[in-house]
């Protein structure tokens, strides 16, 4: 008991900026201590995460272009596709805008400005899913459809269904496209 009436005591002939000081000083301590529980605790619960954690990549899928025009045409590699999800059926289908990015098959380089497909030729190309982290539970759950819309160097739309985003769809060959 007499601890805590010296501690009043000594207390009472602070000043008001010492005071403030004093309790500033005792927040960040505690604020600093409480940063540090929690940066350690994360550190050990990733690491313990990796362990379990599982592949979230999606396979390239596989698209082949049929040019049936009398002339070439010119695609832009990196294109935008949009994600419908099951509740789809209304007029106001929920849906998930995403990118991509389109290569030719058995093309190493990496960086392309267009991809071009000659008049009346095909040409098969690899579309790649970019930050697949967030697209990858919609890949596993196996109930969307996927709609890519590919632009030609000109500015228009090449036209394509959507088909089904699922894994079996996906694996079991290409998407044929046709360009008219």
């Amino acid at each position: 008991m007499w601890m805590i009436k010296n501690i009043v005591r000594r207390w009472t002939k602070w000043s008001l900026p010492s005071k403030l000081t004093a309790i500033g000083t005792f927040i960040a301590i505690i604020s600093f201590g409480w940063f540090l529980y929690d940066k350690i605790s994360d550190s050990s619960n990733s690491s313990n995460n990796s362990v379990v954690q599982e592949n979230t990549s999606i396979p390239q899928i596989a698209m082949k272009f049929f040019n049936s025009t009398n002339s070439t045409v010119s695609l832009v590699p990196i294109n935008e596709f949009i994600l419908w999800l099951p509740q789809g059926v209304s007029n106001y289908a929920p849906n998930i805008a995403g990118k991509m990015e389109m290569k030719v098959y058995k093309n190493t380089d990496s960086l392309i400005s267009q991809i071009v497909i000659k008049s009346k030729d095909s040409l098969l190309v690899l579309v790649k899913i970019l930050n697949e982290k967030k697209f990858y539970r919609y890949y596993k759950a196996d109930d969307c459809d996927i709609d890519f819309m590919i632009r030609k160097t000109n500015g228009q739309f090449v036209e394509n269904n959507p088909f089904p985003f699922r894994e079996k769809y996906i694996l079991s060959g290409y998407i044929p496209v046709k360009i008219n």
